[in-house]
């Protein structure tokens, strides 16, 4: 059998890059990583070439390209012949307030955060489906389940993309390609550069706050798990618990958000 092939979006720096780096010391894969930084993908690669014997491909890409999307799905194909796994972990975020975000700004971070995970997730399932199964694994973000003010526009990108992707799974549930969902709360990385308030909010949570390669461990054991992989997970440990806590005390739940909880 073949090595399989892991096509890893936003691979440039953050989770993906900690993924990509994961996965590599653990061999037997080939790795097709995709970023708008061309400079970081090559550096990367060679790295990861170097060190670990791991055959990778880069692909420089704006993933708000929506409609260019499947070139991704092509590079893999190119110089692999197949695709076994997407990780979908590209994305951004602005916090502001809701009323302040221009159409631009909105469009741009669904175009990112949304838009281009379902058309990736399209042409990938096509692809596995017709090798007999695969997977996709989406980063999305516990934001999209506990919003919380000033994250209105990332909130609500990160909670369509967990719909989506419940559905695709549910229709493919029989197909052999799987769909997951992980939904990390904040993560150390430089997501957060984006701006002053977003520094002073990974700054406020830094307590429970992940690092990348607690996110990355997880990813991987997703890749090469046999067992079915669950359709969602989320993490940390305390954010499951506050998901749970709003499910069932809705009214409440928002009383201590705005209380409590409000760190931006």
């Amino acid at each position: 059998m073949s090595k399989p092939v892991v096509l890893i979006t936003g691979a440039s720096s953050g989770i993906g890059e900690a993924t990509a780096r994961h996965l590599a010391q653990q061999g037997s894969l080939d790795l097709v990583l995709v970023a708008r930084n061309q400079q970081k993908l090559d550096q990367l690669a060679q790295e990861l070439s170097s060190e670990h014997a791991v055959d990778v491909v880069v692909h420089p890409f704006d993933l708000t390209q929506v409609d260019a999307i499947s070139e991704c799905l092509q590079v893999a194909l190119q110089h692999f012949g197949r695709l076994d796994v997407v990780l979908h972990v590209a994305g951004a975020a602005d916090f502001k307030a809701a009323l302040d975000f221009t159409p631009q700004e909105v469009e741009r971070e669904f175009q990112l955060n949304t838009l281009s995970g379902i058309r990736l997730s399209q042409v990938a399932a096509q692809q596995m489906l017709q090798q007999g199964g695969g997977k996709i694994i989406i980063v999305a973000s516990m934001s999209g389940k506990l919003p919380t003010p000033q994250s209105s526009v990332y909130a609500a990108s990160k909670s369509a993309m967990m719909t989506y992707a419940a559905v695709l799974g549910m229709e493919l549930e029989d197909s052999g390609v799987q769909v997951t969902v992980v939904n990390p709360g904040p993560v150390k990385t430089a997501f957060f550069d984006h701006s002053p308030a977003m520094q002073t909010y990974i700054q406020n949570v830094e307590r429970f706050a992940l690092e990348a390669h607690q996110v990355a461990k997880l990813l991987a054991e997703l890749v090469w798990q046999t067992k079915k992989l669950p359709y969602e997970v989320n993490l940390p440990f305390a954010m499951r618990l506050a998901y749970l806590g709003h499910r069932m005390c809705p009214r409440l739940a928002r009383w201590l958000t705005l209380r409590f909880a409000n760190f931006k």
